[in-house]
């Protein structure tokens, strides 16, 4: 994946005597205790190396953390289990995309004005063992004891408001739109031809299972981020796949001026998935690439055979911005140059990793531009 240049100066960790100072130097204040639980947000205080250095435990539980596994010392990305955190040489502030952290910034940009800030972060953490998307709304405010200088951090789960602003963006939009089509389509059938009635009446077809088709991944969109999601899985082969999503993906317009290569396997592969799931994680990433290739340009969709497991690939011209690379699986963050649904990779790897058992990566280089995979056994083990 292509990522920005890291090689910047991080701020050293205070060690765990300074630590231990400094707590006992914030426990004689008695107004950061009433501060920290004032709030029904979880709350911290973090010293000038944005350690935390005392907590309000009680809220923890909210944002899903055990308030027994939290250490004092750690960074916030670490105490959420922030899957970016665990990329840096030195942890939570020093990863790939830590520069473009919620928190961090809000942090930093509270220090230089020397006032409070608001704003809200998307963050990808790790929870039970699955990967999950965090919203959080996020509070920062500048305070000193003693002379020394802290951060008072505020962090509140927003992700169900997310969901709702999603869903209301993207479901309904796209709701209202093929609803115009659709009657636009029952108003020419009403008046028209022979001739011409057979074609709206072909159209009329394809609007409403394309209708059907989004209702019912709204449906199991939700279901999936709330663990009640039941894939369906029966042997197939990786050619009917390939040949179900082509087909679904030429009634886009952007198709009448770009080109699906298809790129069949040398041989037969056969593999035990739910093809319906599959197939949708694919036309994400099928209309992704369409959406990001000038008029006349060609995708390649295809896919290739190792031992035990297949990789569905689709792979467009260009290179993704950086920006974007470091936070392409979060859900309400958009591929898009203009603002975009926020949903089409996030569920991707929702659906392709948690229900498939697959993997789902992309690679953004000037050699081979941007290309999606998902890797998926060809007998996964549905119990794990």
């Amino acid at each position: 994946m292509t990522t920005p240049n890291t090689s910047r100066t991080y701020i050293k960790r205070a060690s765990l005597k300074e630590i231990q100072h400094t707590i006992r130097l914030v426990e004689k204040h008695p107004l950061v205790t009433a501060i920290l639980h004032a709030t029904d947000s979880m709350a911290l205080l973090l010293n000038p190396q944005h350690q935390i250095v005392a907590a309000n435990r009680s809220s923890f539980r909210r944002l899903g953390v055990d308030p027994n596994s939290f250490m004092l010392g750690s960074r916030p990305g670490e105490m959420l289990n922030c899957l970016g955190s665990k990329l840096g040489p030195d942890g939570c502030t020093t990863g790939p995309a830590c520069r473009l952290c919620g928190i961090l910034r809000a942090i930093t940009q509270t220090h230089k004005d020397e006032k409070g800030q608001d704003t809200e972060g998307q963050f990808l953490i790790e929870r039970d063992g699955l990967e999950q998307a965090l919203d959080l709304s996020i509070h920062t405010m500048p305070l000193e004891l003693d002379g020394n200088r802290y951060t008072f951090v505020a962090l509140r789960d927003i992700s169900d408001t997310k969901r709702r602003q999603v869903l209301e963006r993207v479901f309904l939009h796209d709701l209202r739109n093929t609803l115009t089509s659709l009657f636009g389509w029952t108003s020419i059938l009403k008046s028209a031809p022979s001739d011409v009635s057979q074609e709206a009446f072909e159209n009329i077809i394809s609007v409403t299972k394309r209708l059907n088709r989004e209702i019912r991944y709204q449906q199991d969109l939700l279901d999936a981020e709330s663990g009640t999601f039941e894939p369906n899985f029966s042997r197939v082969s990786a050619d009917d796949v390939l040949k179900e999503a082509d087909a679904l993906l030429k009634p886009n317009p952007l198709m009448k001026s770009r080109t699906i290569h298809l790129i069949n396997p040398p041989q037969k592969i056969t593999l035990f998935t739910d093809l319906h799931l599959l197939v949708r994680v694919l036309l994400n990433m099928l209309t992704n690439a369409i959406e990001a290739t000038e008029k006349n340009g060609v995708i390649e969709f295809g896919c290739q055979a190792e031992e035990n497991s297949c990789t569905f690939f689709v792979r467009n011209p260009g290179v993704m911005k950086n920006e974007v690379a470091l936070q392409v699986f979060k859900r309400s963050i958009s591929t898009k140059a203009k603002q975009g649904r926020g949903l089409g990779t996030y569920s991707m790897k929702l659906f392709g990793e948690r229900y498939l058992k697959g993997k789902v990566w992309f690679t953004s280089n000037l050699q081979e531009g941007v290309t999606f995979r998902i890797s998926l056994p060809l007998e996964p083990d549905r119990k794990s």
